[in-house]
Parts: C-alpha cells; sequence; structure tokens
C-alpha cells in the first residue's frame, strides 16, 4: 500500500511540475521535462513494486497448499523469504 501511495504522490507531483510549465521558456521546458521524467520513472518503480507484493500476496493467500516463510537473520539485517507449493 505505500509503495502504490508513493507512485500516486510521484504521479502527482508529475502532473503539477508539468502544469507548471506553462508559458515558461523553452529552456525551462526542457529543465520541467526532465524532472517530469524523471518522477514518472520514479513513479513507475513504485507501482511495479506494489504490484509485485500484490501478487505475491495473492498468491500466498488464495492458492491452496502454498506457505509462504519470512525469517530474520540473526543479525538483523537480513530478511529471507520463502515460498513452498504443492506440485
Amino acid at each position: 500500500m505505500v509503495s502504490a501511495a508513493a507512485g500516486v504522490a510521484l504521479s502527482g507531483l508529475a502532473l503539477q511540475e508539468y502544469l507548471s510549465g506553462a508559458g515558461a521558456s523553452q529552456t525551462d521546458v526542457s529543465r520541467i521535462n526532465q524532472r517530469v521524467h524523471n518522477l514518472n520513472v520514479a513513479s513507475l518503480v513504485c507501482y511495479s513494486i506494489a504490484a509485485v507484493a500484490g501478487l505475491t500476496w495473492g498468491w500466498t493467500k488464495l492458492w491452496p497448499g502454498v506457505e509462504l516463510n519470512v525469517d530474520g537473520a540473526t543479525d538483523g539485517r537480513s530478511l529471507m523469504v520463502g515460498f513452498r507449493a504443492p506440485l
């Protein structure tokens, strides 16, 4: 949910930036277009993360017999995620 919300926020910022370029000079329009592009790429990354998280959740919750194992390392700095599905 957080990554989807971040994607929406970044898309909103890109729209705001785009609309601010009305009547701007050619130099400013080029700079604005680059920022809009960067914001759109960042929002696409957020939407992709949200999609993968949603598909993973759906697969583990709705597919019969699939087990999701999440284990943290003893050092507390790493996380291992594993799936087990019946064949």
